[in-house]
């Protein structure tokens, strides 16, 4: 089966590598997504040559372990969809675990004690969930579970994602309301007052009323807010796995002298991380066809659903949004 032609794909690379035939920079991609297989023959050989590698030529893996991650994602891709499993998923719970392991946490182990590393290494996963990142959002979940289950020792590791997970919903988020309001026809007449928030329906008919014919760059500003919408589960995930408080949180510094965050952590029994609407999102494909009645109105309940999510989040985008509306007093964040 296909497992006998990876077995020997990995003894091939062995090969070249050993005769040095090409250099080992080069092949860190491929040792990288050899490491997730679930043949453990597989991953072991490639683990130990990621291991020797890095011992050798330190830099290398870093230098190559977004490719190398990017690789995995398409591997599993392949190995998953053959078990019949629909959703590609970036982590692995073993019976005898106590807790998932991450499939690419091995790579995560090697870059993580150098701090410039490990958060290089996750601030590039990170920008894969903003609102110009043209990652799919297969590969967004792909991602988001290994950040979710990376071996992380200290409190700095979880607590700098969390920190950036922040800064991207927030900026993040204001565009994608802003683009989607943008997109909106012009009120007939201006004179009437703003609405409530208590009058959620009122002011979806509203916005029904105001959506353009064409409602695609609209359906595209709220297909991007997925990213950030699967960033608050996983930082969720991370403060009840890690047990932080958002006081905790909220006074964290990346700035901070390395001493100050390097406390040890341990993993709090936590529900599975399990992104309930990332994983539904990817069972209904997307439609391009122009949306009927039903469909303006539920592209309408997104945002809105969307903004209440970055009231709750971000207090100040409530100022903005009365700045934007003219009026101001429009929104009392229900």
């Amino acid at each position: 089966g296909t497992t006998v032609v990876r077995s020997s794909a990995m003894k091939v690379v062995q090969l070249v590598l050993a005769q040095g035939l090409v250099h080992p920079v080069q092949i860190v991609p491929y040792l990288i997504a050899m490491s997730t297989d679930t043949e453990v023959t597989v991953s072991h050989t490639a683990d130990k040559n990621l291991q020797e590698i890095d011992k050798k030529y330190p830099g290398f893996i870093h230098m190559k372990a977004q490719p190398g991650i990017k690789l995995s994602y398409q591997l599993q891709k392949i190995l998953q969809t053959s078990s019949k499993n629909r959703i590609i998923r970036g982590f692995r719970k073993k019976e005898q675990d106590d807790l998932p392991t991450a499939l690419n946490g091995f790579l995560y182990s090697l870059l993580r004690n150098t701090r410039p590393q490990r958060r290089g290494l996750v601030l590039s996963l990170l920008k894969q969930f903003d609102d110009v990142s043209t990652a799919p959002l297969d590969q967004m979940l792909y991602l988001a579970d290994n950040l979710g289950y990376f071996p992380y020792q200290v409190q700095d590791e979880p607590l700098f994602i969390i920190h950036h997970i922040d800064i991207i919903i927030s900026t993040s988020g204001s565009n994608l309301l802003q683009h989607f309001r943008e997109g909106l026809n012009k009120p007939i007449s201006e004179e009437k007052e703003p609405l409530d928030e208590e009058e959620d329906d009122e002011e979806a008919e509203t916005l029904v009323a105001q959506l353009p014919a064409c409602t695609m760059p609209l359906r595209t500003a709220m297909r991007q807010a997925r990213g950030c919408l699967l960033l608050l589960v996983l930082k969720q995930h991370l403060k009840q796995l890690y047990g932080f408080t958002d006081a905790k949180i909220n006074q964290y510094s990346p700035s901070e002298a390395a001493k100050v965050y390097e406390k040890a952590i341990s993993r709090r029994h936590a529900p599975i991380f399990e992104p309930k609407a990332t994983i539904a999102q990817l069972k209904e494909p997307d439609d391009d066809d122009e949306l009927d009645e039903r469909g303006r109105r539920r592209l309408v309940d997104d945002y809105l659903e969307f903004k209440q999510l970055m009231l709750k989040f971000d207090p100040e985008e409530e100022e903005e949004e009365d700045a934007a509306a003219g009026a101001g007093g429009a929104a009392g964040a229900g």
